[in-house]
């Protein structure tokens, strides 16, 4: 999910740096708004969206058995 969020994010930065005006800057543009767009989605699921899922599991195990508890 994070893929689809950041890649274009990558395209407008590197779009800066980069003129599209020949074959070999559009496959080198291709090239590395891939490569980055993997990065920051890589980065962002290990330092954001994984630690999320974990603590959201944890408060869900931890609600069930605060039930079982009760009962």
């Amino acid at each position: 999910y994070s893929l689809y969020l950041l890649h274009m994010l990558c395209y407008v930065f590197l779009a800066q740096f980069i003129p599209l005006n020949s074959i070999a800057n559009v496959v080198t543009f291709l090239l590395l708004s891939a490569f980055l767009s993997y990065l920051l989605a890589k980065l962002s699921f290990t330092f954001v969206e994984y630690p999320t899922i974990q603590w959201g599991k944890q408060i869900v195990k931890s609600k069930s058995q605060m039930k079982s508890a009760l009962n």
